[in-house]
């Protein structure tokens, strides 16, 4: 599942192809998951200028000049597509989004999972890379669910925004805490570790991602870059031997080195 270091990069790619453009039509494929109809977008957004493309999470959201929003979010096996305009649609597309400069932007998933909402209501969790996720916030949290999984708290898009599967792991081991660990007796030191991981690991990521032609390879990417949760390697970066687990119902990665706070 694309999270937000991949997110970040299709934005900048989008930003960059689009932000400016008019769109000169959209176009929805009959299974598109969308909450609004799409008729109703299309008169709404055809025809109108591309004036930003924003990240929180997991989601891009395309804002136009007319005011609405078109918020995006892959899903798990949800990709974009940038290419010249008349050339066949990809395989799997769900949405088209043709503008004025010769290109067009497709939204493709094979598995029909990925989903559209038309102007949707602000977000109020924070995004995993806002100063607002800090160890004073992380305290704050894990004191008021102390008997949450760590694993489980950071996947938990209610709570911190764009923090999937993969780089929950990374995080975990680069601050040395296991996953299976219990928020509430995670000690303060080890809070702090765990704040400075959440930035380090994802802006390091975001450096990685955002270095690929295509982000749509990004998997190929996390077989070179992620340093637990990978099925290449057998060890870590400093020689522990990788486990798996099933944690917070997702496959888990983790070494000795993590400590487990229970």
């Amino acid at each position: 599942m694309p999270e937000l270091p991949e997110m970040t990069a299709y934005r900048d790619k989008i930003d960059s192809a689009f932000s400016g453009a008019t769109l000169v039509g959209s176009d929805f494929a009959p299974a598109a998951k969308i909450d609004a109809p799409s008729e109703a977008i299309q008169a709404a957004i055809d025809g109108c200028s591309l004036t930003a493309v924003d990240r929180s999470g997991k989601e891009l959201f395309l804002r136009f000049d007319s005011g609405d929003v078109l918020a995006v979010h892959l899903m798990l096996a949800g990709r974009f597509n940038i290419e010249p305009a008349g050339d066949p649609p990809p395989a799997g597309r769900i949405a088209s989004f043709e503008f004025d400069n010769g290109k067009v932007l497709h939204m493709r998933d094979r598995d029909g999972w990925a989903n559209l909402k038309f102007n949707p209501a602000p977000v109020t969790a924070p995004d995993a890379l806002s100063p607002e996720v800090d160890a004073a916030f992380l305290k704050q949290r894990f004191a008021k669910s102390p008997r949450i999984n760590v694993k489980k708290f950071l996947k938990d898009q209610k709570r911190i925004r764009g923090i999937g599967n993969a780089y929950s792991d990374e995080i975990l081991w680069a601050s040395r805490i296991a996953p299976q660990s219990t928020c509430g007796k995670i000690p303060d030191e080890a809070v702090d570790a765990l704040a400075t991981a959440i930035h380090e690991v994802l802006t390091e990521a975001v450096g990685l991602v955002g270095a690929l032609e295509d982000p749509s390879d990004y998997k190929k990417a996390r077989l070179t870059d992620l340093k637990v949760h990978n099925h290449k390697r057998d060890t870590s970066p400093t020689g522990a031997p990788i486990q798996t687990a099933e944690v917070a119902n997702s496959k888990t990665y983790f070494t000795d080195e993590q400590v487990l706070y229970e």
